[in-house]
């Protein structure tokens, strides 16, 4: 089953410079939320503060807002202000939230969970993709394991124009992300699967 396009391309996690601000608000703000500097509980600095530290439109930076909002990682509330949730209230299975979690070195018990929910979803996954794939999704696959097998660096994986060498053919676009946040194996998807 392939993933969603805005699994696929995030600008999230790594919003292109010429893109809108709003991307690099979110990635920044959220961030640093998962990072702790933004404590659960604590408002985020007042909007005339974020308005001139990222010098953007009200709108622009309420649209970023309202993607944190739907990633569970803050609540607007009229006159409040921008509130930290609770990390219990954290979509932690949200693409970018995951991504900025280990970005930020997660705890320990958050990465135990996280592979033990893999262990109990990923095999009958597999086995039911392995039923009903097409042969082309079974070469996308394979096509994208073999090039997380020849990675050596997350980057590798996330820019899939890098050129080729003997020791690390070309490989297909992929969606990846590590199998533990202290483990060099990644686990890929290529658009096609």
């Amino acid at each position: 089953m392939p993933f969603p396009s805005s699994h696929r391309d995030s600008s999230y996690r790594r919003p292109p410079e010429r893109k809108s601000m709003h991307a690099q608000i979110v990635r920044d703000l959220g961030m640093r939320i998962v990072g702790g500097e933004f404590a659960p509980g604590s408002k985020l600095p007042a909007e005339t503060v974020l308005l001139a530290t990222f010098q953007v439109s009200r709108s622009v930076l309420r649209e970023a807002v309202r993607v944190l909002v739907a990633k569970g990682l803050v609540v607007s509330r009229q006159r409040a202000g921008v509130i930290v949730r609770p990390r219990s209230d954290w979509h932690l299975l949200d693409p970018d939230v995951l991504y900025w979690l280990i970005q930020s070195k997660p705890a320990p018990e958050f990465v135990e969970s996280l592979m033990t929910v893999r262990r109990i979803f990923e095999p009958a996954a597999a086995a039911l993709t392995a039923r009903v794939a097409t042969d082309e999704q079974l070469k996308g696959i394979a096509e994208a394991y073999a090039g997380m097998e020849a990675a050596t660096t997350p980057d590798e994986l996330l820019e899939p124009d890098l050129p080729s060498t003997a020791a690390s053919p070309k490989r297909p676009a992929t969606t990846c992300w590590p199998i533990s946040a202290t483990c060099s194996r990644w686990r890929c998807a290529s658009p096609s699967s």
